[in-house]
């Protein structure tokens, strides 16, 4: 016997959700989800200056492009919804944000392969995340004949992450594809293209 009681408990949860606030949350979510495809492209777009810098073949690329990231994204996103579903998505989906995002700032100053490694792999994971819950929220805060446009709204944050990924990644690869800090103190840390 199937119960309904959680589902008529969300649609009217998304009935009495605020117009605004819904579309507010809605905005921000697609964003998220934009900036959790962003450093995918970014890295995709800078794979040569990256193997260049650490003198890594095109197998090594393809695994630190790929399968490590690929790996932990996979493995962790069932598990990872699950728990959406007994917790906070909300925190969740912040927790997973912060993480991501700083696994990205490590994957930009990693001086080793494998710390580069590591930091995809702390990508792979912190994204793993951050859909399950996104989509639930969606999902929370619109009803059923609502939820169609705003799951195509959510999934806009794709595209978005493809324009501002080449765009935001080929002007790194202009300025010589690496970014490099010069200086010993962190006051006088300035950005250098090197060629």
């Amino acid at each position: 016997m199937v119960d309904l009681a959680p589902q008529v408990a969300a649609q009217a949860g998304a009935a009495a959700a605020p117009y605004t606030r819904r579309h507010y949350v809605l905005g921000l979510l697609t964003v998220v989800y934009a900036l959790n495809f962003l450093d995918r492209t970014i890295f995709n777009v800078l794979i040569e200056p990256i193997k260049k810098e650490f003198t890594l073949s095109d197998t090594t690329m393809g695994l630190l492009a790929g399968f490590g990231f690929v790996l932990f994204y996979s493995l962790l996103g069932i598990p990872i919804a699950r728990v959406a579903d007994r917790l906070n998505r909300r925190n969740i989906v912040a927790i997973a944000f912060a993480f991501w995002s700083a696994m990205t700032f490590l994957c930009g100053v990693a001086s080793s392969v494998a710390a580069l490694a590591l930091a995809r792999i702390g990508v792979g994971i912190g994204e793993s995340a951050g859909t399950p819950a996104s989509q639930s929220i969606v999902a929370d805060l619109f009803n059923k004949n609502e939820r169609p446009r705003a799951l195509g709204i959510y999934a806009i944050g794709t595209y978005l992450r493809v324009f501002l990924g080449y765009f935001i990644g080929g002007y790194v690869n202009q300025l010589g594809g690496t970014v490099h800090w010069s200086g010993h103190q962190a006051g006088d840390m300035k950005p250098v293209a090197s060629a």
